[in-house]
């Protein structure tokens, strides 16, 4: 008899280094990295996993975030208006517990498994971990389940027959920059000649400004801390909540690609870059920029054209910028976009309804344009409908999906 075991655990990674490499073998979330993000924690959630074992070997991982959630946060215009004002009379109405499934430090939601895994033992093993993941939210009072911005190569292998009662939406793209190029004069005329021009009279404005690079950044900690939590009170989008002071203290000493670009103007810090380089990919994690001084001297962009320069000198043929401001950073070049998707849903049937019909307002709304691709199908429907049915647009709800 086949021997599945299921943990709820109370920690993000509860398996060894190579484990986690081989449930999540292409993430740039690395063990360290969670590892640091467990342990400095983050002021908005709560980490806990569910973990399945097949004889004893983990074959299935589903990190999980506990937060509380005020639904107004994801309308749009005159809802958001109407929620606000709600929410000022009635400030427990709209914010309830909510359990998200897959995100993970500064990038797309994922979910670990094993990829050698028969399929027919991985549904097995999704089976108990969403039985798993029902008495979980029973025990912590979980009214909101949701798998957060998944791409639809991260999710390609939720179980979406499993998941029929979940609506789907939009979420937030992610933007990628191509700058593989020979050099950073080459760079630049690829631009529209306005945008070339703005780049380098950012450069030349900013010329006062001292460009720092290190992988130790206690001396200016306080300030980087404190630039950063301003950011976040400006940011369009915070999904990865608050992170704690730890987080930027220890992040260069579990990463050995992480590194600091600090910005410094008069032996004052108006701007920092905290950047990982990936294998073909440079992420930047953090960015944050003193209005002030930071606009007086076009500080983004001096600090975009640092990065150009690295990413070339280094041989790095693309820099991932996240999902926040993608009007400015799709102007920087021939942007990839990247598509993602939420699935989301209300444990009480009858406000579950009501999600459905408002899924349209509860979507995140792109400012810039986002291709079409398909969705996350789960394998068993790429099994039932073949690779070309598989190619759905994210309209499509998973109980079309499954009558299909």
């Amino acid at each position: 008899m086949q021997k599945f075991t299921v943990e709820i655990r109370n920690q993000l990674n509860p398996v060894t280094a190579s484990q986690w490499c081989h449930l999540f073998p292409d993430s740039p979330n690395t063990f360290e990295t969670i590892a640091l993000l467990q342990r400095s924690g983050v002021k908005e959630f709560q980490f806990y996993s569910i973990l399945v074992r097949f004889e004893h070997r983990p074959v299935l991982l589903l990190p999980l975030f506990k937060t509380d959630h005020y639904l107004g946060s994801t309308l749009e215009a005159n809802l958001k208006k109407t929620a606000d004002m709600i929410d000022g009379f009635m400030p427990r109405l709209l914010r309830m517990p909510l359990l998200r499934v897959g995100i993970v430090d500064q990038q797309w939601g994922e979910v670990g498994f094993c990829r050698d895994l028969p399929k027919n033992d991985l549904a097995l093993a999704w089976d108990l971990a969403l039985k798993a993941l029902d008495i979980f939210c029973d025990a912590e009072g979980i009214q909101i389940l949701a798998f957060t911005e998944f791409t639809p190569e991260s999710g390609s292998m939720l179980p979406l027959d499993k998941l029929s009662d979940f609506v789907i939406a939009d979420g937030a793209p992610f933007i990628q920059i191509p700058v593989d190029f020979p050099s950073v004069d080459a760079y630049l005329m690829s631009l529209p000649k306005d945008t070339r021009h703005f780049l380098r009279r950012s450069c030349r404005k900013s010329q006062p400004v001292e460009t720092i690079r290190t992988r130790d950044p206690q001396v200016w900690l306080d300030s980087i801390y404190e630039l950063y939590l301003k950011q976040v009170a400006r940011s369009e989008l915070n999904l990865n909540g608050t992170q704690n002071k730890s987080y930027f203290a220890d992040a260069c000493q579990v990463d050995p690609s992480a590194e600091y670009f600090l910005y410094v103007l008069n032996g004052q810090l108006i701007g920092f870059e905290l950047l990982c380089r990936l294998p073909n990919c440079l992420l930047s994690k953090f960015v944050a920029i003193d209005e002030g001084p930071g606009r007086e001297h076009n500080l983004y962009f001096r600090s975009w054209m640092d990065i150009v320069t690295y990413c070339i000198d280094n041989e790095i043929p693309t820099i991932d910028l996240g999902c926040t401001g993608k009007e400015l950073k799709t102007k920087l070049g021939k942007a990839k976009i990247i598509a993602s998707f939420v699935m989301f849903k209300h444990r009480n049937p009858l406000f579950n309804r009501l999600f459905k019909h408002l899924k349209y307002e509860l979507a995140y709304e792109s400012k810039v344009p986002v291709p079409p691709s398909a969705l996350g199908l789960g394998w068993t429907l790429k099994e039932q409908i073949g690779d070309q049915g598989a190619q759905l647009s994210l309209s499509e709800s998973p109980e079309a999906l499954v009558a299909n």
